[in-house]
Parts: C-alpha cells; structure tokens; sequence
C-alpha cells in the first residue's frame, strides 16, 4: 500500500478514505481498483463504508483497515487511526 496514513477531520465531512491509496503487486501489477476498507469504532458502534466514502458524524477514533488480494490469494492488510473531532468554532 502506498498513501495511507493516520488521519484526523471534522465531525459532518465524508472523507474518502480512498483517496491517495494505491496498492500494487510484483506479480498482478495494480490491485488498487480491489482495495477493500473496514472502519470500525474504537468506543462506539461501526460506521458504514461506501464506496470508501465514509460519513463522519460521530466524535471519535476509528480503526481503518484496508485489505487487498492478489491473484495468487496473497493478503495484504493495514489498519490506520481515524480522528474525527467536534465542528471547529464558528462554523
């Protein structure tokens, strides 16, 4: 995986958690149309994923977890942490 990385935005954003992650395999050559992704509440209940694009309306951290297959079977897995904070002051 290449662009992934621990990430922190605002309570009512969708963030597309898609965006810069590329994924790419010796063998099968680019796998990131495959890349899945699981949000799952630290404290709280799941959020659903669509599409990657996650809506963020509850305070909180948040394991992200991006899983591709090659062809071959072969699985790669990484989880980041997401951060969604309060509406900033004023907006």
């Amino acid at each position: 995986f290449t662009g992934i990385q621990d990430m922190t935005c605002t309570a009512g954003t969708a963030l597309n958690l898609l965006s810069g992650v590329k994924a790419t395999d010796a063998a099968c050559g680019n796998l990131t149309d495959d890349i899945k992704v699981r949000v799952e509440a630290v404290t709280e209940s799941n959020m659903m994923v669509v599409n990657g694009i996650a809506p963020l309306t509850v305070e909180g951290q948040y394991n992200v977890t991006y899983t591709v297959s090659d062809d071959a079977g072969n699985e790669a897995t990484q989880t980041v942490l997401l951060t969604v904070t309060g509406v900033q002051a004023g907006e």
